[in-house]
C-alpha cells in the first residue's frame, strides 16, 4: 500500500454530515477523540499526517480511545467504511452493538436488611415444623408444611407447581432410578397440561405428601379456593412461632422470600428453573425414561410431547400433481423455476413456484435463508389448502380482508396442531412474498397466524449411553455388512455425530473432506520439510497421538448442502467431545478416503464409498438400518436420528454440570453403569471448557448451544436440553447440604423407626 494522505476535499467527504441532526455531536466528538488521542490513524483521518500500510491494528488502537462508547465506534466504522469504498481493502473498525446486562439478582435493592431477616425467619419456622411431631399439628398447619416444604426443599417455586402438588395422586410416585419420581401436569401461556414435569421430591417433601395425603383429600376445596394455600402456611408458621406482624401478606411474597435464600445456594439458571422464569425446558418423556431403565410400560400423556409433528410430512393423496412436481423438484436441487407440466389450476401453480423460487434465492420474511427440505415442507402444505379455499378463483380478484379469511379458514382445516403451525410460517412467507412482488399490504403474523402464541410442543425422547453403545454393536450385525463391511463403519460415524456431536441428520451426511482438519501435514509439504531437513525424521501416528494436538470439524455450507441458520457455522473440537476410540475410527476413515481420492478421485465428500457409484452414501443406505438398531435397543418405534441430537444436549449439559463437582450422578443413574462411566470421564472437558482455576461457571447452557449451532441458549433449552429435573434434583432435593432435615426428623414424619 503505498503512502496515504487525505487530501482536504477527501477528509470532507468522509466526514462528510450524512447521518441524521442527532449524530452531529457524535461525530464532532470522534474528530475530538481522534485529535486527543494522538495516535497515526487519528492524525490521518485528520488529515495531519501520511500513512504507509494502514493495518488492523492503526484501527484497532484508534478503537481502545472511544472505550464502550457504541455510538461513538459506530461512527468510527462508518468513516472506515467510506474509506473503503475509496481505498480497497482498507482496514474496517468494528460494528459495537449497544446490550444493557441484567442486573444481578443478588443486589441491595432486594436483599434489604428487613427482607433478609424475614426471609430466615421464614426458613428457620419451616426448619422447626420439620422437628416437630405431625400429631402436634392440625391438618391445616399439616397442610401449610407441606406447601412450605414442597416450595422450598422441593424446589416447586411457583404457585402452579405448588397446585400441582396437591393434585398428585400417591399412585403416581414412581421409582425408575435411584430415587423416586412425580410428573406435575403444568400448563404453558395459558395451554393447560403442556408440560409434564419431572420432579424428584426431596425426603422430607415426600414423607409429608405420604401423612398429610389424607389430610389434602379432605379439604381440597377449601385449600383450592381464594387464598386457601396462604391461610395453611399462615396457620403452620404461627404454630411455628412466627410473630404474626411477619407474616408474608401474600404468596407472591413468600415465594420471594425463599428464592432469596435459594439464590445463595444454587446457580441462577436453576433458580429460574424452580421458578419457572426466563425460560422453558421439557422434561424427558415418560416413554423414554422408562426405556432407558428398562420399564418399558410407561406410557406418555396424550399430546404433550408433539408427537403429531412427524404428520407434517405425511402423503396426502389429494395434494395436486403440479405441487408433487414441485416439492420433487424442490428436494432434488433442481430449479424450481421450469414449467410445470399441469393445466389445472396454472396461475395458482404459477403464484406457488413463483414463491418457492423467490425463497430458494435467499429471500424470506425472517431475514435469513430457508433450507430446500423446509420450502418444500411450506408449499407441500400451502400449495393443497389454496387449491382447496380458493376453489377455483383466483387469489388477485380478492380484497384483503377476504385473504385472511382465506388463511384463517386454511388454517382451520389442518388436522394437528404441527400441520397448523408449519402452515403458520407457510402462510406468513407466502404473504411477504406477495408484499415484496405484488405490494400486498403486510398481514400481522401474531393475531392473524398466531405465530409465536402456541407452545412449542418438544419430542422430548433421548437415548443413554448404555443404548448407544448397544446400538453401535446391533449396527455390526444388522445387514449392513453383508453389502459392504465400509456401510457399517460408515453408520456408525453417522451415529456417533449425531450422539456426541448433534449434528443433523444433513451436517453429518455431506461433510466433505475438507471439513475435516487433523494436525498432519500434506504428503507434499511433508516431502519438502524433509528435502530440506534430511535430519528430521517424520513422527508416527502414535507419536502424534500421544501429543493430543486439536482435531477439528468445520460445519459450513456448501453448494450441495445449505444450513439452517447462519448460528450453524462453527467450528467442534473432536478430541474433547469424541471419546479415543471414536475420534481413532473416524480418523481412519478419512485417511482411507484420502488414498481413495488419490487412487482414483471421484468425490469431494467424507461418507462416500466409490463401489456404490454415489458422490455420498444415500440416507436411504443408513438410516433403515440406523432407525431399526436404534428401535430395537430402546424398544420404541418412534425413535429416530434427530433424537440423537437431543440425547448430545441433554447429557452433555448434565456432564458439565457434574464436572464442576456439585453433585454425584451416582444418585439418579447407578443402574447405567456405562453411563456413569461417561459422565465421571470429564478430565477432557474441564481442562478444554472451563477456566483453569476452576469454579462456578455460567457458560454451561452456551457451551452447549454453541456445539449445536444455535442462536440463543434459549432455543437449546427449549427444546433441547432434557436434564434439568435431574441437575435440579442432585443439586438441591438430594443433595445433603442444602436440607433443613436430619434422618431422624424423615423418620418422624414418615411414622417409621428411626435409623440405627
Amino acid at each position: 500500500m503505498n503512502n496515504i494522505r487525505l487530501s482536504d476535499p477527501f477528509q470532507s467527504a468522509i466526514w462528510a454530515d450524512r447521518e441524521p441532526d442527532s449524530l452531529a455531536d457524535t461525530r464532532n466528538r470522534l474528530r475530538a477523540i481522534a485529535k486527543e488521542s494522538g495516535t497515526q490513524f487519528g492524525k490521518l483521518l485528520l488529515g495531519e499526517c501520511a500513512m504507509r500500510g494502514i493495518s488492523t491494528e492503526h484501527v484497532r488502537e484508534l478503537e481502545s480511545h472511544l472505550g464502550m462508547d457504541y455510538p461513538l465506534r459506530n461512527m468510527l466504522r462508518r468513516i472506515t467504511q467510506r474509506l473503503r469504498q475509496q481505498i480497497p481493502r482498507f482496514p474496517l473498525a468494528r460494528i459495537a452493538i449497544a446490550i444493557k446486562r441484567a442486573a444481578n439478582p443478588i443486589n441491595p435493592d432486594l436483599y434489604t436488611a428487613e427482607r433478609l431477616l424475614h426471609s430466615h425467619q421464614v426458613l428457620q419456622a419451616l426448619r422447626q415444623g420439620l422437628k416437630l411431631s405431625l400429631d402436634s399439628l392440625d391438618a391445616e398447619e399439616r397442610i401449610g408444611l407441606l406447601l412450605l416444604s414442597s416450595a422450598y426443599c422441593g424446589g416447586l417455586m411457583d404457585l402452579a407447581q405448588l397446585n400441582a402438588v396437591l393434585e398428585v395422586p400417591l399412585k403416581s410416585i414412581e421409582w425408575l432410578a435411584g430415587i423416586p419420581e412425580i410428573r406435575l401436569p403444568l400448563s404453558i401461556r395459558g395451554t393447560d397440561e403442556a408440560e409434564y414435569r419431572q420432579w424428584f421430591p426431596d425426603p422430607a417433601t415426600l414423607a409429608l405428601l405420604i401423612r398429610c395425603a389424607d389430610d389434602v383429600r379432605a379439604r381440597k376445596e377449601q385449600v383450592q379456593r381464594k387464598g386457601g394455600k396462604l391461610r395453611c402456611i399462615h396457620s403452620f408458621l404461627r404454630a411455628a412461632g412466627m410473630p404474626e406482624q411477619d407474616l408474608p401478606r401474600n404468596l407472591t411474597e413468600l415465594l420471594d422470600l425463599l428464592r432469596m435464600q435459594m439464590q445463595l445456594r444454587l446457580s441462577q439458571m436453576l433458580v429460574n428453573f424452580a421458578c419457572r422464569q426466563a425460560f422453558v425446558s421439557q422434561s424427558i418423556r415418560p416413554s423414554s425414561w422408562g426405556d432407558m431403565f428398562g420399564h418399558a410400560d410407561l406410557e406418555d400423556p396424550a399430546g404433550a410431547y408433539g408427537d403429531d409433528n412427524r404428520s407434517d410430512t405425511a402423503k396426502d393423496p389429494d395434494a395436486p400433481d403440479w405441487v408433487l412436481e414441485l416439492c420433487q423438484r424442490i428436494r432434488a436441487g433442481e430449479s424450481s423455476e421450469i414449467p410445470l407440466q399441469t393445466e389445472a389450476q396454472a396461475e395458482l401453480a404459477d403464484l406457488v413456484q413463483g414463491w418457492t423460487a423467490f425463497m430458494l434465492n435467499g429471500a424470506s420474511a425472517y431475514g435469513h435463508d430457508i433450507g430446500r427440505s423446509t420450502i418444500a415442507r411450506y408449499a407441500r402444505l400451502l400449495g393443497p389448502a389454496l387449491v382447496s379455499q380458493l376453489d377455483g378463483a383466483s387469489i388477485f380478484e380478492l380484497e384483503t380482508d377476504a385473504l385472511e379469511i382465506v388463511y384463517e379458514s386454511a388454517l382451520e382445516a389442518q388436522s394437528t396442531d404441527g400441520k397448523r403451525r408449519t402452515l403458520a410460517k407457510a402462510i406468513h412467507e407466502f404473504h411477504f412474498f406477495l408484499q415484496r412482488r405484488y405490494s400486498y399490504p403486510p398481514i400481522s403474523p401474531y393475531s392473524l397466524l398466531g405465530i409465536g402464541k402456541g407452545v412449542t410442543r418438544v419430542d422430548a425422547r433421548i437415548l443413554s449411553e448404555d443404548q448407544y453403545q448397544s446400538v453401535l454393536q446391533a449396527l455390526g450385525t444388522c445387514g449392513l455388512e453383508l453389502r459392504t463391511p465400509q456401510l457399517v463403519t460408515a453408520a456408525r460415524l453417522f451415529l456417533i455425530l449425531g450422539f456426541r456431536l448433534g449434528l443433523r441428520r444433513n451436517e453429518a451426511l455431506k461433510l466433505r473432506l475438507c471439513d475435516l482438519h487433523l494436525p498432519e501435514l500434506a504428503t507434499e509439504a511433508s516431502a519438502r520439510i524433509q528435502k530440506r531437513h534430511p535430519n528430521m525424521r517424520k513422527l508416527s501416528s502414535e507419536e502424534l497421538a500421544g501429543l493430543e494436538l486439536p482435531v477439528d470439524l468445520l460445519i459450513r455450507p456448501h453448494a450441495q448442502r445449505g444450513l439452517k441458520t447462519q448460528n450453524a457455522v462453527r467450528r467442534l473440537p473432536l478430541r474433547v467431545l469424541l471419546e479415543p476410540d471414536e475420534l481413532q475410527l473416524l480418523i481412519d476413515w478419512y485417511r482411507q478416503r484420502l488414498e481413495e481420492e488419490a487412487a482414483n478421485p471421484a468425490s469431494e465428500y467424507l461418507f462416500c464409498i466409490p463401489q456404490l457409484k454415489t458422490l455420498w452414501i444415500s440416507e436411504s443406505s443408513l438410516l433403515p438400518a440406523l432407525h431399526g438398531c436404534m428401535r430395537a435397543v430402546t424398544g420404541s418405534e418412534s425413535v429416530h436420528y434427530h433424537h440423537l441430537r437431543h440425547s448430545c444436549a441433554t447429557w452433555l449439559s448434565l456432564k458439565l454440570m457434574a464436572s464442576l463437582g456439585e453433585f454425584s450422578p451416582e444418585m439418579i443413574f447407578r443402574d447405567l453403569p456405562q453411563t456413569m462411566r461417561w459422565l465421571r470421564d470429564d478430565l477432557r472437558l474441564r481442562s478444554a471448557l472451563f477456566s483453569a482455576k476452576g469454579g462456578p461457571t455460567r457458560r454451561i447452557v452456551h457451551i452447549v448451544s454453541a456445539i449445536l449451532g444455535h442462536g440463543s441458549p434459549k432455543t437449546t433449552l427449549l427444546h433441547y436440553i432434557h436434564s434439568l429435573p435431574q441437575i435440579m434434583a442432585m443439586a438441591w432435593q438430594w443433595s445433603p447440604r442444602n436440607w433443613l432435615f436430619s434422618a431422624y426428623n424423615i423418620a418422624s414424619i414418615a411414622g417409621v423407626s428411626n435409623p440405627p
